[in-house]
C-alpha cells in the first residue's frame, strides 16, 4: 500500500510532468507532511501564484478520490521552486 507521502508524490508529478519536475516530500515525526517541489510550471509566476498552482491540484486530488480531505490536511507547507532557483539553492547549500 502507498503512503500519502507517494501519492502526493505521484499526484505532483503527474499534474506538472515527470521532464523537469522535482518532488522531495518527507513524513514528519508529527505525521505531517513537507517538503519540496521544482517544476518549470513555475516559472514567471510569484510565490502566491506558485502555491495556489500546487494547491489546486491537491484540491482537485481530493475532488476525484486520490487523498480524502483529511488526508490533504496533513500537508503542512511544500516550497514551490523552479529549476533555475532549486540549482542557485543547492549551489548555496553546498559552499
Amino acid at each position: 500500500m502507498q503512503t500519502l507521502r507517494d501519492r502526493i508524490e505521484e499526484i505532483i508529478k503527474e499534474a506538472f510532468g515527470n521532464g523537469r519536475t522535482g518532488v522531495e516530500l518527507d513524513e514528519l515525526a508529527t505525521n505531517r507532511i513537507a517538503g519540496f517541489v521544482t517544476s518549470t510550471v513555475f516559472k514567471g509566476k510569484d510565490d502566491p501564484e506558485r502555491q495556489e498552482t500546487l494547491w489546486r491540484v491537491l484540491r482537485d486530488a481530493v475532488a476525484h478520490g486520490k487523498i480524502t480531505e483529511e488526508e490533504l490536511t496533513r500537508v503542512s507547507f511544500i516550497i514551490t521552486l523552479t529549476p533555475e532557483e532549486d540549482e542557485a539553492y543547492s549551489e548555496v547549500e553546498g559552499e
